[in-house]
């Protein structure tokens, strides 16, 4: 879909917005709350905010009834972003190129509320620019959640288009540079085109079944998905995909230390090929328990492609820190990537800086260096600049 009137329709829509928001996001603007009540960093979010999704973006303990069209709040938010950067790349020990750039805006615009008691939805619009001008919409992901099954968000229903529950979501990071092991991609080629692929960071096609049980220990959180596992709206196998996540929370000193472990087995088939592939990962995540103020974690993810009697591996994970250098205000982050691939090994850092000029304004600077070593040694650096207004 292509706008011809470039950002026009979607700024417009947007100021239309902020003028029952205060600039204040949806959920913030509805509960009258600030935007630091479910995160510590938009999009990072906080246990309350974790709890506030769980239950079917409803205050946790809470089961509302009136539906959105009942409601004097119009359901919308939405986010610009705008982004100048510089990247640097190396191949074998050359300059190969140097690069500045200033991005188009783009948009998230998002829409959630409750359809009636014990059912809500959620749904994201991306608005990006294309390529020769103009932009481009496309649906990010929209379901329907039957929430509050059993009491206290113990069981929730889940269907249409979602991303799967992640340890570390790559939609509330707070880092630009994409998680590599979530990246990764599972194929199925014919005449040395793909047919279709799997990454653990896209969007999937399905059902799941979530929910948090605060009664055991002190909070456990679990997924289990069948879905369609080709990150399109039409599937090439009649067999669904299965992911199942648990994690576990204890506190310590009022800081979460949380543990979990997650499984992903599925199939695709193609005209030639067909692919059964895995994956398998651990992580962990803590707070410090005196200041509150650093949050340190870690994921280590296996996967096995099997293609025909050709078996293909990869390993890696990252490790990461977010301090809170003045909370609600100035956060700093930073994270260390590493992935195996065969031969083929890449390892990626980053650092970054975001400040706060308004709870839903802030600034973003980061620094991400990666190296790739294969048949040769590939490097790159860049520098982004980014602007987010939320309302």
């Amino acid at each position: 879909m292509r706008l011809k009137n470039k950002l026009a329709t979607a700024l417009a829509f947007v100021v239309f917005l902020s003028g029952f928001s205060y600039s204040i996001p949806l959920f913030a603007r509805k509960y009258n709350r600030s935007c630091f009540t479910c995160h510590t960093s938009p999009p990072m979010l906080n246990e309350f905010g974790r709890r506030f999704q769980s239950n079917g973006y409803q205050l946790p303990g809470t089961i509302e009834t009136t539906p959105i069209w009942m409601s004097n709040q119009l359901p919308f938010a939405a986010m610009l972003r705008s982004t100048f950067s510089w990247t640097k790349e190396e191949e074998n020990g050359q300059h190969k190129s140097s690069t500045f750039t200033f991005a188009r805006t783009g948009a998230d615009i998002f829409t959630a509320g409750t359809l009636g008691k014990h059912l809500s939805y959620f749904a994201a619009v991306v608005v990006d620019p294309a390529e020769g001008g103009g932009y481009e919409a496309a649906v990010e992901v929209a379901h329907v959640i039957y929430n509050n099954i059993l009491p206290m968000s113990n069981l929730n229903l889940k269907f249409g288009s979602f991303r799967l529950d992640l340890p570390y979501p790559v939609n509330l990071a707070l880092s630009e540079a994409g998680y590599l092991v979530y990246e990764y991609a599972s194929e199925v080629e014919a005449g040395g085109q793909v047919q279709s692929e799997f990454s653990l960071a896209e969007p999937q096609l399905g059902v799941s079944a979530y929910g948090f049980l605060p009664q055991v220990l002190d909070g456990l959180r679990y997924e289990i998905a069948l879905v369609n596992g080709t990150n399109v709206n039409e599937d090439i196998d009649n067999t669904p995909d299965v992911y199942v996540r648990i994690n576990q929370s204890v506190w310590v000193n009022n800081a979460p230390f949380r543990a979990g472990v997650l499984f992903y087995n599925g199939k695709m088939k193609g005209t030639e090929q067909e692919n059964k592939f895995n994956r398998f990962g651990f992580d962990a995540e803590a707070y410090d328990p005196w200041t509150k103020k650093v949050n340190v974690y870690f994921q280590y993810l296996t996967a096995t492609d099997k293609i025909g009697d050709e078996e293909k591996k990869m390993n890696g994970g990252f490790i990461g820190a977010n301090v809170f250098i003045l909370p609600e205000k100035l956060v700093g982050f930073t994270r260390y990537d590493f992935i195996k691939v065969g031969s083929e090994k890449t390892n990626q850092f980053s650092l970054g800086l975001r400040y706060h000029l308004a709870p839903n304004v802030f600034l973003t600077g980061e620094y991400m260096w990666m190296k790739t070593e294969a048949e040769g040694t590939t490097k790159s650096q860049s520098f982004m600049l980014m602007t987010h207004f939320l309302f």
